[in-house]
């Protein structure tokens, strides 16, 4: 992967008097899963357990608190979280929970988040969420393959609708306002990038995401959009690995950041799986993305003009 100018992809913003890491660039495999109850949230639990046979639990430093506060962690938290996704509480309605390495809560190098939300008659469309979130460098450190292989691990064990694997900005909970309105000029440039909005999740189901480097469908989505056979007439140099109930569709050999400012020629097929997924694109959004440099559909639609370049982008 060509390395990125990463200085002018951070915000540092002054919380309570201190500098606070509120956005940095990464890999983030975001998972929009089908509904939420005790099987999903075990389901999560074995994801993240596969998370942590990479990624040791030693690098977490911080986790939200009940009091809405972050809190310093440690490997019992971790261990209880994972026993309550398996054993659910009755009455739960919802189960949210934020690791991240850096203290405070501040945006680290690597994450987890958890939202998992019951469909409700407010939002009949709302799917449960599962963000991991990886250093620039993991692909470089492990290889492209293996970070792939290990996608498609979580993939499989997961309740999945849909699902994405790519560059993004990663952002912390603190001053979401400033985090968004910093990322959205980045993401009319940085095209490969995802803006880890969580809210995507609300209105997500019968829809597709965005196409990004690698893209997770359920099978009954990918038959909803013609199956196999329409993507190879689509996207015919797309890769495709698939399992009992789902599939995985690598758009190049590398995560593309797809900088406008150099002709954005490391896209791979991303152009032509966007097409792919477009019948069924989301297009009803919880929050507008008020005064920003993009709106989500501007967003959404950024590839519909634009041609596929080398699968090979390394």
């Amino acid at each position: 992967m060509k390395p990125l100018n990463t200085n002018r992809m951070e915000l540092n913003l002054d919380v309570s008097g201190h500098t606070h890491a509120t956005v940095r660039p990464g890999l983030v495999a975001t998972f929009y899963l089908n509904g939420y109850s005790a099987p999903v949230c075990a389901a999560i639990a074995d994801a993240i357990e596969i998370y942590f046979s990479v990624v040791p639990r030693t690098q977490m430093k911080s986790y939200l608190g009940s009091n809405g506060w972050y809190k310093e962690i440690n490997s019992r938290v971790i261990t209880k979280d994972i026993n309550s996704l398996r054993k659910l509480p009755s009455g739960y309605d919802g189960y949210i929970f934020n690791y991240s390495s850096e203290p405070y809560g501040q945006v680290g190098s690597y994450g987890v988040y958890v939202r998992a939300m019951e469909v409700s008659d407010i939002w009949p469309k709302r799917a449960s969420l599962l963000r991991l979130e990886f250093p620039l460098e993991i692909v470089e450190t492990i290889g492209e393959d293996a970070f792939v292989n290990l996608i498609q691990q979580v993939a499989a064990v997961l309740p999945i609708h849909c699902g994405t694997a790519g560059l993004a900005f990663k952002r912390a909970s603190a001053m979401e306002d400033e985090s968004i309105q910093f990322i959205g000029v980045l993401l009319k440039r940085y095209l490969g990038f995802d803006p880890c909005e969580f809210l995507f999740a609300y209105t997500i189901l019968n829809h597709t995401y965005s196409a990004h480097w690698l893209n997770i469908l359920s099978s009954d989505l990918m038959t909803t959009l013609g199956g196999p056979d329409q993507l190879n007439k689509t996207s015919p140099n797309a890769h495709l690995w698939s399992n009992k109930n789902c599939y995985v569709i690598r758009a190049s050999r590398l995560p593309p950041a797809g900088d406008v400012h150099t002709g954005a020629k490391d896209l791979g097929t991303i152009p032509s799986i966007a097409r792919f997924l477009q019948p069924r694109r989301l297009t009803e959004f919880r929050r507008m993305w008020d005064n920003l440099a993009i709106s989500p559909d501007q967003w959404f639609a950024r590839f519909d003009d634009l041609q596929d370049t080398d699968w090979d982008n390394s």
